[in-house]
């Protein structure tokens, strides 16, 4: 069987943890595979980037830039890419995979599997620009339309989409983000001596105003204005027009000398910020999932999350979960030196992409019935998945 994985939507250092997990799972799909083929299809400037060095691919002659304003013009009905067709074409597929929310080009003719992140256009479209929100409900509704069988990386996004859409459960497998070994887990004491002189939060987060850097900084202002501020904040993750906005309140807040960002840093840059951080902060107001949160556990820190549904469902403790708008929850939370040990085991990007082939070949036709797919158990509650009986 022939599986073609568009990443033509993937605009490096741009999309924040779905690079990561397109990363993760294109690396395991070969061997998930086994005998089938999985071929890339990659716009120009992907050509040298690691992801396509050890799998084949198909390159479309144009850039990750220029593909974003055809996908614009193909949602609305202005465009059609006779090209793109035809090599998608001269693959071959039995079926694709779409794993950043939406089809494209929306007239391709093989069986499409489509991996659903999100609904935050529909949850918090007062963030998006007008032209940001038509692409979304125009692109993302036909795809759920055209999709042969669905992903959702949550069972949050899975009750979302059934709720906004009308989609049958059925169509829709929930396959969460794996976890890489990051070898012997290291002492939280040990780790925390090491950086006794400058203990530090760590919030990785692209700048988007959904991820709240906001209230964390107002609480962290109060904290300091009380006299009871003993960290400094680390920030990574890529800048957008919105850090103007939030440069503006560090100041406001007296906290210029106590906020460092360090903008969009490698992912070697990112576990070592996370192997010194004293508590790993994620104030997030939504989120399709929380890649980073599961990240931060698999480094053994200690976390302290926004109330939001998904993160119980990773298994983040009721007591490292707060409202971070008041500053008592946050000192207590800081006061807190025991470990964090998620209540739930996360699965291995191995297990995520051998689900994801297995949804393929059901898209494909190749497996005669769907009681033999990974599922999640979502009245169990468990983030693992298991063969439904």
């Amino acid at each position: 069987m022939r599986m073609l994985v568009s990443l033509l939507a993937m605009r490096p250092g741009r999309i924040g943890g779905t690079e990561t997990y397109l990363r993760r799972l294109v690396a395991e799909l070969p061997t998930a595979a086994g005998r089938d083929e999985v071929t890339l299809l990659i716009t120009s400037d992907l050509r040298d980037d690691p992801i396509a060095r050890q799998i084949r691919t198909a390159v479309v002659p144009c850039t990750s830039q220029r593909m974003l304003a055809w996908r614009g013009l193909d949602a609305a009905g202005w465009f059609r890419s006779g090209r793109i067709q035809r090599l998608i074409e001269q693959q071959r597929p039995d079926v694709m995979l779409f794993p950043q929310q939406s089809i494209f080009p929306h007239a391709v003719d093989v069986p499409c599997v489509l991996v659903l992140h999100d609904l935050y256009h529909l949850a918090m479209p007062q963030h998006l620009r007008i032209w940001q929100r038509q692409f979304r409900l125009r692109s993302y509704a036909r795809s759920l339309a055209r999709a042969a069988q669905l992903i959702a990386i949550s069972d949050q996004t899975r009750r979302d989409v059934i709720e906004a859409h009308g989609i049958d459960a059925v169509k829709i497998t929930v396959v969460p983000h794996g976890v890489a070994s990051q070898g012997p887990r290291p002492s939280i004491d040990y780790a925390s001596r090491q950086y006794d002189a400058e203990p530090y939060l760590y919030y990785p987060a692209v700048t988007l105003p959904h991820k709240d850097h906001e209230t964390l900084l107002a609480t962290l202002g109060e904290l300091r204005r009380q006299g009871r501020l003993r960290h400094r904040l680390l920030l990574s993750g890529e800048r957008t027009r919105h850090w103007r906005s939030l440069r503006r309140r560090i100041e406001a807040q007296n906290l210029a000398d106590v906020v460092s960002h360090q903008g969009y840093v490698s992912y070697d840059r990112v576990a070592e910020l996370y192997r010194g951080a004293d508590y790993v902060v994620f104030p997030s107001r939504h989120e399709g999932f929380g890649l980073p949160v599961l990240e931060a556990a698999g480094f053994a820190r200690r976390l302290i999350t926004s109330r939001l549904e998904v993160f119980r469902e990773i298994g983040v403790p009721e007591r490292c979960r707060i409202d971070f708008g008041d500053p008592e929850q946050l000192a207590a939370a800081l006061a807190d030196r025991r470990p964090t040990t998620l209540e739930r085991t996360p699965i291995s990007w191995q297990a995520c992409a051998q689900a994801t082939v297995a949804v393929l070949r059901r898209a494909a036709g190749r497996t005669p019935s769907p009681h033999h797919l990974p599922a999640f158990d979502a009245a169990a509650g468990l983030t693992h998945l298991y063969v439904a009986r």
